[in-house]
């Protein structure tokens, strides 16, 4: 069974392969999924690709949606409408390659050994809540969390996830939670 998260209006499904994961980011119904195909020794490492191309897929979307309204509206005619959607095709394509360019295992830190974790928290409550990380000097984390949703994130293991709970009379801190505690046990891929 995969890890699967809720990110931007993407679905993204982290898979267990032999040798670590691979991703699939879904769009809303699951109708047109996207997959670079490729496997990542971590989950860690899988979801912060999968996150990267999820962000590119929505921007070169909305940015192909906005030029075909343009060219209504601007008069644009057929061949600059082709060009500027191939500018975006071919921003997309570039920025994917070098995306893999630098993601090339051997140049890249392994995020285990910066001791960051992946980590997964989720809301139980009937009500919306606020995560947040405030412990670590220089760390920036803060996310909504809406009833039943599970969100999936890296952190340091002596991290706070602190919950602030939505009530009539704004946010109140509800919980102090160690990231260690909501560390996702990955899944051993090796053959027996």
């Amino acid at each position: 069974m995969g890890i699967r998260e809720n990110y931007h209006g993407w679905l993204i499904e982290l898979l267990p392969q032999l040798g670590g994961y691979s991703f699939q980011c879904w769009t809303a119904a699951e109708r047109i999924g996207v997959s670079d195909h490729q496997i990542y020794p971590t989950a860690a490492l899988a979801l912060t690709v999968a996150r990267k191309r999820a962000d590119l897929e929505a921007v070169c979307w909305s940015l192909t949606r906005f030029l075909n309204e343009a060219c209504l509206r601007y008069k644009l005619n057929l061949e600059e409408s082709i060009a500027l959607e191939n500018s975006v095709l071919d921003f997309a394509t570039a920025t994917c390659k070098e995306y893999q360019t630098m993601l090339n295992i051997s140049e890249m830190p392994d995020l285990q050994a910066q001791c960051e974790i992946l980590c997964a928290y989720k809301n139980e409550t009937p009500s919306i809540q606020i995560i947040r990380i405030a412990n670590i000097p220089g760390w920036y984390f803060e996310r909504v969390v809406f009833p039943d949703s599970q969100l999936l994130f890296e952190a340091l293991p002596e991290a706070e996830l602190e919950v602030h709970s939505g009530t009539a009379l704004g946010a109140i801190l509800t919980d102090k939670i160690r990231c260690s505690d909501l560390r996702v046990q990955e899944l051993s891929t090796r053959e027996s």
